[in-house]
């Protein structure tokens, strides 16, 4: 049985390219998905907030790079990215910081065909803070290495790539409109 959302032609996936992504069994609490990736293809980074994920290498080897938002509370996707852009917010229990996952992938450009290149970006600015200010917030990349990145006017300046970043601030009060909390999401 092929994803029930509309296919993209190589996948049944419409959010990413692969060889081939077929589900092999499915029932109300689990989906067992048989993926096979080309040399260089990649799944790019995404939330299972709600489930676990087992991963069985049949043939060949994969680097798997999970992040686990441990001690949040989901705020949600950023409203108004523009396309290819994810950005998912969370916030530290107790009124913590905030932190937003960031990257991007376009299928377009970036195809199993040609494969991942992490020398593709895309400019982003984000709100981090109050119109007028201006401060550092703390960006991690993907394999945890910390960079202290300026922001002016509350925006940090941003070069997205299909590798996550987290950014790290304070002003939850910018994020309250800036988020759309999942459906049926309740705080624990």
């Amino acid at each position: 049985m092929e994803h029930a959302a509309p296919p993209s032609p190589a996948t049944g996936n419409p959010h990413y390219n692969v060889k081939r992504s077929v589900v092999i069994a499915q029932s109300d609490t689990m989906r067992v998905i048989d993926i096979t990736l080309a040399p260089g293809e990649c799944i790019p980074w995404h939330l299972h907030p709600d489930n676990e994920d087992y991963v069985i290498v049949l043939n060949g080897t994969v680097e798997i790079r999970e992040y686990h938002p441990d001690k949040t509370v989901t705020l949600g996707p950023l409203k108004g990215v523009p396309k290819g852009v994810y950005a998912y917010a969370f916030r530290r229990l107790g009124g913590g910081k905030i932190v937003t996952a960031l990257w991007t992938h376009d299928n377009d450009a970036w195809s199993a065909k040609t494969g991942f290149d992490a020398s593709r970006s895309v400019d982003y600015r984000l709100r981090v803070d109050a119109p007028g200010t201006t401060g550092e917030v703390t960006v991690f990349d993907m394999m945890g290495n910390a960079t202290a990145v300026p922001y002016r006017d509350g925006v940090a300046s941003l070069k997205l790539s299909p590798a996550p970043v987290y950014v790290v601030s304070d002003n939850a009060d910018v994020f309250k409109e800036a988020v759309t909390t999942p459906e049926g999401y309740v705080a624990r």
